[in-house]
């Protein structure tokens, strides 16, 4: 974590890095996340970083298989995991003018809780877009620090 926050600092103001869980170069997400709940999560984050995302071919699918850089590789479109609607919502979030103007902090809050914050503006006018993600995929509660209150899930639209 201590290496994406430092990107913060080290970057012009207005860098745009691309983040991804999967390439031609490493082992597929699915290959190394079994867990789909683990999986959803971890493909949730790296969505939320700052910056922009990479899709690799089959990877809203779930596949697991590894990839060459020289080989035809179709897509199992009838695979037992479909990560499609996730990607078109944190797609949608992404849009979010706070994702590309605001500043971007991250952290471990335990080991497999992750925590991110997009913050906007200062004082009293300041905005924040919070994600918390469970790559454990194990049911648990996440402590935060935020006060006491009723916020929007960006996600499903829920109050939590």
């Amino acid at each position: 974590m201590a290496g994406l926050n430092r990107q913060e600092g080290v970057y012009p103001e207005n860098y745009v890095k691309a983040h991804f869980l999967e390439n031609h170069d490493v082992v597929r997400a699915h290959g190394m996340i079994d867990d789909p709940a683990a999986l959803r999560a971890m493909t949730a984050f790296i969505y939320f970083m700052k910056g922009a995302m990479l899709v690799y071919n089959g990877e809203e699918k779930g596949d697991a298989h590894h990839v060459t850089l020289f080989d035809k590789d179709p897509v199992d479109w009838n695979g037992d995991i479909d990560l499609t609607n996730l990607l078109k919502r944190m797609h949608e979030i992404k849009q979010l003018p706070i994702m590309a103007e605001g500043s971007y902090e991250a952290k471990e809050v335990r080991k497999g809780v992750l925590e991110a914050v997009h913050s906007l503006g200062e004082g009293e006018e300041e905005k924040q877009l919070i994600g918390s993600f469970n790559t454990t995929g194990k049911k648990q509660v996440i402590p935060t620090q935020l006060p006491e209150g009723i916020y929007k899930n960006l996600y499903d639209g829920s109050s939590v």
